[in-house]
């Protein structure tokens, strides 16, 4: 009967860790943006004065002078006669009082004939209830119910606690501080989001398999953005769009990742836009651009030809005209040796110099991440702490009072010291066989060895699962 007992124990013991493992609370689970709901108290002011309606309308606030201020603030007229209405305060609201409300004071002013006939305070009362709604600075995302989250507004970010603060984007123009690969966009001209922040890439390029390429690096747009959906919480931006498809191999310029024998390396773009600037200039001839307009450029390549579109805008932002110029590319690069669409990017040089053409800001990142690779080669301080390093990652060398220098200290495998015998184990249960009312009756214990293997195996399954959670949980 023992081990009865103790099946049934340790079967409760069972349900138990499956129900912590249930509810246990896997740290934060909250996507990019995301705050919870809270509860906060709103205020109510009914005006039954001068000029209200019947029934009297109730006027609501987030705080007592809020709410009383649009009940109050107000004149009634009346022919010669007039009464002016303004608030003059409310009293302090104690939150550890059982009754939700306070009071607040008003003045009436009457005047007849635009003179002052008489004035009087006077004292409406307020009251509150506690709503669950989203924080400030947020935004409710999907149906009301259990499931609606809260998500920071555009403009807003996730701040300490369960907040959502104002931030600012990048000045309009000025670089992204991340630095990223090629880019897989759907169309020539998308944007990126990062952060929350919108940024346009230099230029696109088209692979000979149709697909468009967004280059680095990357110019903030100076406005804000909202990403694309969480695979968990579609309904929940990320903050991040066109980021998680990078080129699967860098590619310099006109280079673009193509596929052969079903390796990736890089082959000749067919097609290269660049994003031109935008400057203040005269519309094309014919068309009717007025003052304070402006035009922006954009330049595609294919190798042979180069195409410039110029595109005029009025002051309000329409566009009044557009024009085309279509020439060689050699002649385009003759005319423009700046351009990203004609410079061949190179990269070479040993520790103590480097030279690079191309784009300037690529160039500078490159050859300070070069300088930092080198220094563990050239610097004596840096080459020695990299011996010691590799030395201790090796087991080669170990400081004074290491564990492992200790003359008993031995090597134990970890997987030898896990005990995973089963608690269910031991002998088989004999068949016990017993009288009743004169007959012999054996009961069958021995068949149930096999269900209480099976229940003993699953048991330490289980507890190596467990204490895999523990381990990697976090």
């Amino acid at each position: 009967m023992d081990r009865f007992v103790r099946l049934i124990f340790v079967s409760l013991l069972l349900c138990l860790i499956c129900l912590a493992l249930v509810f246990w609370p896997s740290g934060d689970a909250h996507a990019f943006g995301e705050v919870q709901k809270q509860n906060r108290l709103k205020w109510t002011c009914t005006w039954s004065g001068a000029g209200a309606t019947n029934p009297p309308t109730a006027y609501i606030g987030s705080s007592p002078e809020a709410a009383c201020g649009a009940a109050v603030n107000r004149t009634i007229r009346d022919g010669s006669w007039s009464l002016v209405v303004t608030l003059t305060g409310c009293n302090a609201y104690n939150a550890a009082s059982s009754s939700p409300a306070t009071s607040c004071t008003y003045r009436e002013t009457e005047y007849s004939n635009g003179k002052q006939s008489g004035s009087s305070n006077r004292v409406i009362g307020t009251s509150a209830v506690t709503e669950v709604t989203c924080p400030d600075g947020s935004d409710a995302i999907g149906p009301a119910g259990a499931g609606q989250k809260c998500v920071c507004s555009s403009g807003f970010r996730k701040g300490p606690g369960n907040t959502c603060e104002q931030y600012t984007c990048p000045p309009s123009g000025s670089y992204s501080a991340v630095t990223q690969p090629d880019q897989k966009v759907a169309n020539a001209g998308d944007g990126q989001c990062s952060g929350g922040c919108a940024y346009t890439p230099s230029s696109w390029k088209v692979g000979a398999d149709g697909q468009i390429w967004a280059t680095w690096p990357f110019k903030s747009t100076g406005k804000f953005c909202r990403g694309v959906g969480q695979s968990g919480s579609p309904d929940v931006p990320s903050g991040e769009e066109n980021t998680n498809s990078p080129a699967p191999v860098p590619c310099g310029t006109n280079q673009c990742p193509g596929t052969v024998n079903g390796a990736t390396i890089c082959v000749p773009c067919k097609g290269q836009q660049e994003q031109g600037p935008s400057t203040s200039a005269s519309a094309p001839a014919g068309s009717a651009s007025g003052a304070g307009g402006g035009s922006s450029t954009k330049t595609e390549c294919n190798g042979i030809n180069c195409t410039t579109t110029t595109t005029t805008t009025d002051a309000a932002g329409n566009v009044t005209g557009t024009a085309e110029k279509t020439e060689k590319q050699e002649s385009f690069c003759k005319e423009n040796p700046t351009s990203s669409l004609c410079k061949q990017s190179s990269f070479g040089g040993s520790c103590a110099a480097t030279t690079c053409e191309g784009d300037a800001v690529m160039c500078a990142i490159a050859a300070d991440q070069y300088k930092r690779n080198c220094e563990w080669f050239d610097d004596p301080a840096s080459a020695q702490l990299a011996t010691v390093g590799n030395a201790a990652i090796n087991g080669l060398s170990r400081p004074d009072g290491h564990p492992a220098n200790a003359p008993d200290a031995q090597s134990v495998s970890f997987s030898s010291v896990i005990d995973q015998t089963d608690r269910l184990g031991g002998s088989c249960p004999a068949d016990v066989s017993v009288t009743v009312a004169g007959r012999s009756v054996v009961m069958p214990l021995s068949s149930m060895c096999g269900n209480l293997q099976l229940i003993g195996n699953l048991m330490v399954g289980f507890c190596m699962f467990v204490a895999a959670l523990i381990v990697f949980r976090n």
